[in-house]
């Protein structure tokens, strides 16, 4: 399967794609739903493991994309991650010791609305049908919902002077024109003849729907948590996989690799704090994406209010697993402005004209997507319009192809997955001591990066599910003494040792089988 790099997926495409795969490489990849948006498209669910052992006992990493509607770069990501996870010999041991589940468009519906008529909505906008007031709507009949601009004495926006395609805000003491008023391209509702505004709509972010410190007083946040169907079907999935150990939320914007972070440190456990910080910086290392904290913002910097009701928050919190957001990045990046000199330094938004002027150039001498000349329109309720304009539909001006970020995107993904705890024995011995008496000896280690029960997560984290030490008796033999046949640890902590020993009644020739188990870790298995 090629990766279409030259734009972002369509819906049906996307799912034609996971058909390729799914069909190239039935020894591998599982495809189900998830659930379904609120226009009735599926959630579509890559499982993808080799089949000796079942997905669900095996630990499990989850990525999910495309929560935002414009920002459909982490749907090619993780198809291009399915893609090579599948097709690259050197990854079959590890698809024999894990699962992968991955659903690469969270917002089917959001997402089509912008890769298709590239009108931009941040999840979910419901327009309510308000006398005056537009409803966006394609009436020019090219396929797209762009902007459309009125010349007139009283507008409130200019084109700019050093490129007049850029529309920016009339300033108070401006007396030269053209002057525009801007709108939404569509239909006026019951239109009076007279002015006439913006759509009305509620709008919905469904990173801020999740029910972990949910926000009420957030217009964003939705009617409650977990109101939006489609958030509530992720949810329920990664409520009924106790398996998943760690997992990726993957966006656009400037790129970032984000811990949790919508609240005070004080909230989080310090280990947590500390792995979060090492793993982040694992990730950054691998990507060549600066490791940050959620809302672009140092660790040491306050905190920033509106991020709460997060995926990574609920699954830090919930689940206790290890979970990071991550920004591929926008067209900004892409011509060569990093989110430290632009974003950190709070540049970008103190001279957002100067970027947005040299994106317009970047796209002119790509020939790409970025601008729609604005072309007359006789609109059928208010005469002589222009529709056209710049579009973020392309994730905040990426140009196509973008071909070098998803190899690196993989590399943060993969090296994030490898961390999953891995259970050892070591120094494995049945020692003779009289008769037929042994005794057994040795020690468990975790050779992963994370712990074998995830994050510690004190201030909210339900009970967790202990890890399994056992023993079993060959046919004859008989344990009489020290520890249990089966021995539980709350946790087992990356490079900690965990020694046992038992004194056992066997034959020489007899075999005596040492297991450890934890739904979360890759297990291990000794013969002495």
């Amino acid at each position: 399967m090629n990766i279409k790099l030259d734009g972002f997926y369509g819906y049906d495409e996307m799912i034609e794609a996971i058909r390729i795969l799914a069909d190239a490489y039935p020894d591998l990849v599982e495809v189900s739903s998830i659930g379904t948006s609120f226009e009735g498209r599926d959630l579509p669910l890559l499982i993808i493991s080799s089949k000796e052992k079942k997905h669900d006992q095996k630990p499990a990493y989850y990525m999910q994309a495309n929560v935002h509607s414009n920002e459909a770069e982490g749907t090619t990501v993780c198809l291009y991650f399915a893609q090579k996870i599948c097709s690259d010999p050197q990854y079959r041991d590890l698809l024999n010791d894990m699962a992968f589940y991955i659903v690469p468009r969270v917002n089917p519906d959001g997402a089509e609305l912008a890769v298709k008529q590239k009108y931009v909505v941040r999840s979910r906008a419901t327009v309510h049908y308000v006398k005056d007031h537009i409803i966006p709507k394609d009436i020019n009949g090219d396929g797209k919902i762009l902007k459309m601009r009125i010349r007139c004495d009283d507008g409130n926006m200019k084109p700019h002077p050093d490129d007049p395609r850029y529309m920016v805000p009339r300033k108070s003491d401006d007396t030269e024109g053209p002057f525009y008023k801007v709108y939404t391209e569509g239909i006026i509702h019951d239109y009076s003849g007279g002015e006439f505004y913006n759509p009305q709509s509620t709008v919905v972010d469904f990173n801020r729907n999740y029910p972990v410190y949910w926000q009420p007083n957030n217009p964003l946040a939705g009617k409650y948590p977990l109101s939006e169907q489609e958030i509530k079907s992720v949810a329920d999935f990664l409520l009924s996989r106790p398996n998943i150990f760690a997992g990726i939320d993957i966006h656009n914007g400037s790129n970032a690799v984000f811990r949790p972070g919508s609240l005070p440190d004080d909230f989080y456990d310090k280990e947590d704090l500390e792995l979060m910080k090492k793993v982040g910086n694992a990730i950054s290392e691998a990507t060549g994406i600066p490791y940050l904290v959620s809302g672009y913002r140092y660790e040491t910097e306050p905190l920033i209010s509106g991020y709460g009701g997060t995926s990574d928050e609920f699954v830090h919190f919930m689940l206790g697993i290890s979970f990071y957001s991550m920004e591929l990045g926008n067209g900004f990046n892409q011509m060569g402005r990093n989110t430290i000199d632009m974003v950190m330094t709070k540049d970008f938004y103190k001279n957002n004209d100067k970027y947005v002027l040299e994106l317009l150039k970047f796209h002119d001498e790509r020939g790409t997507e970025f601008f729609y000349p604005w072309t007359e329109f006789d609109h059928p309720q208010i005469g002589k319009v222009e529709i056209g304009g710049i579009t973020t539909a392309n994730a905040y001006g990426l140009s196509f192809p973008n071909d070098t970020v998803p190899p690196k995107a993989f590399e943060g993904l993969i090296r994030h997955a490898m961390m999953c705890p891995r259970f050892v024995f070591e120094n494995m011995k049945k020692e003779h001591l009289e008769g037929n008496l042994y005794r057994i000896t040795g020690t468990l280690t975790n050779k992963g990066m994370l712990p074998a029960n995830g994050m510690i997560a004190s201030k909210g984290r339900s009970a967790k599910t202990p890890v399994e030490i056992s023993l079993a008796e060959p046919k004859g033999g008989r344990l009489v003494g020290g520890m249990n046949k089966t021995i539980l640890k709350s946790d087992v902590k990356p490079g900690e040792k965990i020694s046992f020993e038992w004194f056992v009644l066997s034959d020489k020739e007899s075999s005596w089988i040492v297991t450890a188990r934890h739904t979360k870790s890759i297990g291990a298995e000794a013969m002495v």
